[in-house]
């Protein structure tokens, strides 16, 4: 790092990641940065944001910092020098603002300019889309307490060429392993010693649905540049349970106890619900379990087309299968390893043609110039694969993570733009779309969707109440799916 970084840094003016972030930077807007910081007398806080607003314009727009920093406005105000420190800064702010937001600020042509195709994202150009490839795992590691245990048995005979190593326990591995590229070519087999159900965790201030989330996995083969897990989890390793007697004996107990009520219970959250499923057997237990009573359905959420080992199970019509859905452009630039959209509409197909019903699950929508018509086109070719009284339900959920998944992204996925759409802290502390832009997505989706079905059931995947509201986004109380979804805040039931 240069003298001039680390005398700020240790001034406690710059933090010490926007220091690396600006290390990183070409030496024209290393120098044009240090000057802004020193000419506008930056503090450490105003120093983060306002570098990581030029650096993102930069990304996106293709535009020098230097030649940010020589724009008018900003020229302008270093010359306010008898206005209040406050006040030169929070003009510096909205001005940087209005360039790093300009489809909020004013539409496609803002103040700063148009906004380059792709929403000046420019998903739609990668040219490094990965193709869906067999799983290529390198290693299995199994704790010696689940060795001879059913999972663990039918696993090691699938990859029966996959070295194999026996450990006293998986933080051996965990520690091993810190990173989630080579993470996803490990398979721990371990025991779960904690509880197998619990509520989805949701997002404070936001509407959930009351989803049930079974813990029988941690992570997945897939590997999508937005995944929440990669600030979710400490464990970087696709874990499996193995000790699933457990879990069917727990299930049976909840199902005992809440006999008179209806949930939906579904174990692709943590994981991908059939990615590894032949190889564990545990979908066809599960079925097996949720067809021998009334009131509860079992969702299996994926991305994969892994269901063809399970069409002749007797479901009685309580398994949904649910794939999670984007246009190909977003499959082929930002799901690595992930099926096509067009594989999954087969698949979902298949599931119908063997009596199940399924969902879809729009989440996260990625807003770009030309979203609707992409987006449009995939509800579209989804009415075209099933009927709509096939669908059991359609969730949208906007994209939205955690502040610190951004850095992760732009590490992992130095490629991908999505993180440089108009996002800002939201109510829960994630980045989420502007609400009027979040509006503008549900509602758009909203009327995509009921052009093609009055009657599927359609809803928010972590949203705020007034955003439903204004959205419009509303159900017939009589809609079979209706009594699987109850929705609370804060505890509240609504």
């Amino acid at each position: 790092m240069c003298w001039q970084l680390e005398q700020l840094v240790s001034t406690q003016k710059l933090y010490t990641k926007t220091a690396a972030k600006i290390e990183r930077l070409p030496k024209a807007d290393q120098n044009a940065l240090l000057k802004f910081i020193r000419d506008f007398r930056l503090g450490i806080n105003y120093a983060r944001e306002f570098v990581d607003y030029l650096i993102d314009i930069s990304r996106r727009d293709g535009v020098t910092i230097s030649k940010q920093l020589k724009d008018p406005t900003v020229i302008q105000i270093f010359k306010e020098n008898k206005l209040a420190y406050s006040r030169r800064m929070d003009l510096l702010r909205e001005a940087l603002r209005q360039k790093r937001y300009p489809y909020f600020y004013g539409g496609e042509e803002g103040p700063w300019g148009p906004v380059k195709a792709g929403g000046g994202m420019g998903l739609m150009r990668e040219k490094r889309a990965r193709k869906a490839e067999g799983l290529k795992i390198k290693t299995i590691y199994v704790e010696k307490e689940v060795q001879d245990f059913e999972v663990t048995n039918k696993v090691l005979e699938h990859f029966k060429k996959t070295p194999v190593k026996y450990i006293d326990s998986i933080k051996e591995v965990i520690k091993k392993y810190q990173h989630f590229g080579e993470g996803k070519q490990i398979v721990t087999l371990a025991k779960q010693k904690g509880r197998w159900l619990e509520r989805c965790p949701g997002t404070r201030e936001h509407l959930c649905c009351n989803y049930l989330v079974v813990n029988n996995a941690i992570n997945c083969p897939f590997d999508c540049t937005y995944c929440y897990l990669q600030t979710y989890l400490n464990n970087k390793v696709i874990t499996i349970y193995a000790n699933i007697d457990e879990l069917i004996a727990e299930l049976k107990q909840f199902m005992d106890e809440h006999i008179n009520e209806h949930f939906r219970i579904g174990t692709g959250e943590f994981t991908d619900s059939l990615a590894l499923d032949e190889p564990t057997g545990l979908a066809t237990k599960l079925i097996e379990l949720f067809a021998g009573q009334e009131n509860h359905l079992l969702e299996l959420k994926t991305k994969s087309t892994e269901i063809d080992h399970l069409l002749g199970c007797d479901h009685r019509g309580k398994t949904v299968f649910a794939w999670s859905v984007n246009p190909e452009g977003i499959v082929r630039s930002q799901e690595y390893g992930a099926r096509s959209l067009k594989e999954r509409l087969k698949a979902a197909k298949r599931a119908v043609a063997s009596g199940y019903k399924v969902g879809f699950h729009f989440d996260p929508i990625i807003f770009y110039k030309g979203w609707d018509k992409d987006y449009a086109k995939v509800v579209a070719e989804i009415f075209k694969a099933v009927k709509g009284e096939d669908i059991a339900w359609i969730s949208l959920g906007a994209l939205r993570y955690q502040p610190q998944l951004k850095e992760i992204i732009e590490e992992r996925f130095p490629h991908s733009r999505i993180c440089l759409g108009e996002l800002d802290i939201g109510e829960d502390n994630k980045m989420r779309y502007f609400k009027p832009i979040r509006v503008e997505i549900f509602q758009t989706m909203f009327q995509a969707i009921r052009q093609h079905s009055k009657d599927v059931y359609v809803y928010l995947c972590m949203e705020s109440p007034d955003v439903w509201a204004i959205a419009g986004i509303t159900n017939n109380p009589a809609n079979p799916s209706a009594r699987y979804f109850k929705f609370f805040k804060k505890g509240a039931i609504i």
